[in-house]
C-alpha cells in the first residue's frame, strides 16, 4: 500500500487505514479488501470530500458512515486472467 496525500488548502487531508486483507481470495464475491476513513479540517466547501476509484476495475467503494469507506471486490476475481491490480483511490 502506498499513500500519497497532496494538499492545496490550509490543512492537509488525513487518511486512516483500519484494516487491509492480504492476500485477497479470488473465489469470494464482495470480499472486503480495505477499510479506511478520510478527513480534511479545512472549513466550508474546502473541507468537503468525494472519494472514488476508476470504474474499469472489479472493485467498488462503499460509504458506510460519514467519511468511512470499504473497498470491496465487485465479484469473484480470477488469478489466472489477472494476478494483481493497481487501485488508485482519489479523494477530492
Amino acid at each position: 500500500v502506498r499513500i500519497q496525500v497532496m494538499d492545496v488548502n490550509d490543512n492537509a487531508p488525513e487518511i486512516a487505514v483500519s484494516s487491509i486483507t492480504s492476500p485477497v481470495p479470488e473465489n469470494l464475491p464482495e470480499a472486503v479488501v480495505m477499510v479506511f476513513s478520510i478527513r480534511d479540517r479545512d472549513s466550508g466547501d474546502n473541507g468537503k470530500m468525494i472519494c472514488s476509484i476508476p470504474e474499469d476495475l472489479p472493485f467498488i467503494l462503499k460509504s458506510s458512515v460519514e467519511n468511512y469507506y470499504t473497498l470491496e471486490t465487485e465479484g469473484m476475481l480470477d488469478r489466472e486472467s489477472q494476478v494483481e491490480y493497481n487501485i488508485t483511490i482519489t479523494v477530492t
